[in-house]
């Protein structure tokens, strides 16, 4: 090793991660994101099992995400988030 690789003896060297939500997976938000996994691998399957093809399963996708999105925003109009 070079001299500039080598750290100085007696120093200390943390190597910090980022804070995880206390609630682990599914937290206070993660069961709208659990739920929103689940509906869309519901549309993918059962889309798929239909015989319907790939074109078909991302345009009804993105209109279930769409009306969630409103839906959503709707919900949450005039509220603060801090």
């Amino acid at each position: 090793m070079t001299e500039a690789c080598q750290m100085p003896r007696g120093s200390a060297f943390v190597v910090r991660r980022p804070p995880r939500p206390a609630g682990g997976l599914l937290d206070e938000l993660g069961h709208d994101r659990v739920l929103g996994g689940l509906v869309i691998a519901a549309i993918d399957n059962g889309m798929g099992l239909q015989g319907y093809s790939a074109a078909a399963k991302y345009v009804v996708t993105a209109i279930v995400l769409l009306a969630a999105v409103a839906l959503d925003s709707f919900a949450h109009r005039g509220r603060v988030v801090r």
